[in-house]
């Protein structure tokens, strides 16, 4: 019997009422597949003849009463971050209906005889269920979040009364709750340690929803509590793609910042094992040919110190879960730091699957470093010795990994991504990279950080630049600034003068083809 990490996921509708058509291209990439290692037991597949099953966006991730069979919700970020921390089984429980309320349909009531509670009842007599096929696969399980997702129905215009009295619903049923698993845990001799109760503030927003702050603040006094062990989840910048539901950008977001706050798995203290990777990148945006060497204008002007003293790779379309930051001043006494990078180290068999991460620092010769800005070996913990790819992202610049797998099997790999085109793996009719003065530099010009640079055409960068960042402004100029529209890497934005990103996406990156399009290749 293996100890497998489990998690119970209930609510209404944006549990999982987002399409994954509503994904941003990169996003789909990261999650239109299986997630390794994890299981969903969800009755919107089957209700009572529900069956265990791997989990995959879009196929198993819906409602019960679901109206887009791809919808999905938070916990397709949260488990895949879960796994990019440390692989390993686990299983999640999901249980969303849209269009109920906390105050009736969620109501512990017993016995149940009808009416009011109807929700909680089946969770009391699904949860077994999921339990006894788990234990069936081998799974002890060991429970570590109850994640609710709801609050809009008991905000709406008809809902005054049931508004007022949403905290003690609330307590209610995360009391009831406990009692359920406690129950279902020593029947079946399962651990029972503490767990989180996690609670996304509900958004809500418009006339539609007139007493969603007595949901709000409930939620709000409930989670401040620390006897409740609760964390709550801020989703008042998520977007929408109708009156209610998160957008795709905003449901992958939901689900980062569940693994953020939440925190429910501490990586292991003394890992089992771990590689370093030393190399070498240039990025086309601050390389200058005639020095060999890339430019610090990000850092000699102060921008990285103001702007960049974490990592910025944990939203979309990266969504990296890692901490990596550097102190105050740091820039100031590291001038040959250029901007951050992106590591991943893949799986050699199946270099789509990311085996590892780390955010790293860029050095002007190109040498990767880590965050204390002079160690090369760029350390992944809690991994074994063998051969991996490895890939370099930055944040507008088009990602590249390795041609072969690279051998660490000393505990160490060495790659040098500059020195010629064949280094970087290639699928479309141009190289990764892009030659300079001899040398081979990471494609600029991905100012909306998509997969792609182009100047014209659905998403393209030039359009991007203008009139998403200068509201369509020629003579507008945005200074001072840590943005993917900085394609040059001078610290400016602008579409028109000297140094201007446009000139430089047009005839630096695209050669001066309006029609011309790159991929990123990984």
């Amino acid at each position: 019997m293996a100890t497998v990490p489990f998690y119970v996921l209930l609510g209404e509708s944006n549990a999982g009422w987002t399409p994954m058509s509503l994904m941003t291209d990169q996003d789909k990439q990261t999650y239109n597949n299986v997630i390794p290692l994890t299981d969903i037991w969800n009755p919107g597949r089957g209700a009572f003849s529900a069956q265990i099953e791997p989990l995959t966006p879009g196929v198993n991730t819906m409602c019960e009463n679901y109206a887009d069979l791809t919808q999905f919700g938070p916990e397709v970020a949260f488990m895949k971050c879960l796994q990019d921390q440390q692989p390993r089984q686990r299983f999640l429980y999901k249980q969303g209906q849209a269009n109920t309320s906390m105050v009736v349909d969620w109501k512990p009531v017993f016995p149940y005889t009808g009416g009011e509670g109807s929700r909680f009842s089946q969770l009391t007599q699904w949860l077994p269920m999921a339990v006894e096929q788990a234990l069936a696969k081998g799974y002890e399980l060991d429970l570590k979040a109850i994640i609710w997702v709801g609050g809009e129905n008991d905000s709406k215009g008809t809902a005054e009364s049931r508004a007022k009295q949403y905290f003690e619903a609330l307590s209610s049923f995360f009391s009831a709750f406990d009692t359920l698993w406690k129950s279902i845990a020593e029947k079946n001799k399962l651990p029972l340690n503490p767990y989180k109760r996690v609670i996304g503030k509900v958004n809500a927003p418009g006339p539609a929803f007139p007493y969603r702050d007595f949901v709000r603040n409930a939620q709000i006094k409930y989670a401040s509590d620390p006897a409740n062990n609760a964390v709550l989840i801020d989703t008042d910048s998520y977007g929408l793609f109708d009156y209610a539901h998160y957008d795709g950008k905003a449901m992958v977001q939901y689900g980062v910042d569940i693994f953020n706050a939440a925190q429910c798995e501490q990586p292991s203290i003394a890992p089992v094992a771990a590689v370093s990777f030393s190399g070498k990148v240039f990025l086309q945006g601050a390389y200058n040919s005639a020095s060999g060497t890339m430019n610090n204008f990000l850092n000699s002007e102060g921008i990285l110190e103001t702007h960049a003293k974490s990592h910025p790779f944990n939203t979309a379309p990266f969504n990296y879960s890692g901490n990596e930051s550097v102190k105050e001043n740091f820039f100031l006494s590291n001038p040959d730091i250029v901007d951050w990078v992106l590591i991943e180290l893949r799986d050699s068999a199946n270099p789509s699957s990311v085996v590892a991460r780390r955010a790293a620092l860029l050095k002007k010769d190109g040498t990767v470093v880590e965050k204390n800005g002079t160690d090369t070996q760029i350390r992944f913990e809690g991994v074994s010795a063998s051969k991996y790819f490895v890939a370099v992202r930055h944040r507008n610049h088009l990602g590249i990994r390795s041609s072969g797998a690279i051998d660490f099997s000393s505990g160490a790999g060495n790659y040098d991504f500059t020195s010629a085109a064949t280094k970087a793996f290639q699928n479309q009719s141009y190289t990764s990279t892009v030659e300079a003065g001899g040398r081979w530099l990471m494609r600029a010009g991905n100012s909306n950080s998509n997969s792609n640079v182009r100047y014209v055409g659905p998403q393209n960068d030039q359009d991007h630049i203008l009139n998403d960042l200068l509201g369509g402004s020629i003579g507008k100029v945005i200074d001072n600034v840590y943005s993917a529209a900085d394609l040059n890497l001078d610290g400016a934005v602008k579409v028109s003068g000297p140094a201007n990103d446009q000139n430089f996406l047009l005839n630096d990156v695209l050669n001066g083809s309006t029609g011309m399009v790159y991929t990123e290749q990984l």
